[in-house]
């Protein structure tokens, strides 16, 4: 049974301006008090981060950046070290990420992944997955 989901942070939840996917907060807050909600980056920090960006932190219980941990994703442990931190095991998870290579990592390391590609794929992919979804986009 899903227990948690884990997000890739550029390209999911922020868009290459480093804004908000808009289409995506709603999603946030539907997850948000019935999953553990998790970020597993590649970034080195937080450093310069913009203000808009900081909503989506109010839905997300842990946090793992590469720069912190000194695993990138593909390699396995950055995907056990973002486990560890939500408490869930790999069966638990479903991590989403624009990346191929990093959906293929995840699937290595036993999550069910999903290669994102917009926001209403992302919705029909996750209920799919088993994950309690709404299908419409909504506020």
């Amino acid at each position: 049974m899903i227990k948690g989901i884990i997000f890739d942070l550029t390209g999911v939840l922020l868009d290459e301006k480093e804004e908000p996917v808009k289409e995506n907060l709603p999603l946030l807050k539907e997850l948000h008090g019935r999953y553990k909600i998790g970020i597993l980056s590649n970034r080195g920090s937080f450093e310069n981060q913009k203000e808009s960006a900081l909503a989506i932190y109010h839905f997300v219980e842990a946090v793992s950046l590469s720069g912190e941990t000194g695993f990138a994703k593909p390699q396995k442990e950055s995907y056990e070290d973002i486990l560890l931190r939500l408490d869930l095991s790999s069966a638990e998870a479903v991590f989403i990420d624009d990346l191929q290579e990093n959906v293929e990592g995840a699937l290595r390391a036993g999550l069910w992944a999903i290669h994102y590609r917009d926001p209403s794929q992302l919705r029909e992919e996750l209920q799919a997955s088993g994950v309690q979804i709404n299908l419409k986009n909504h506020d």
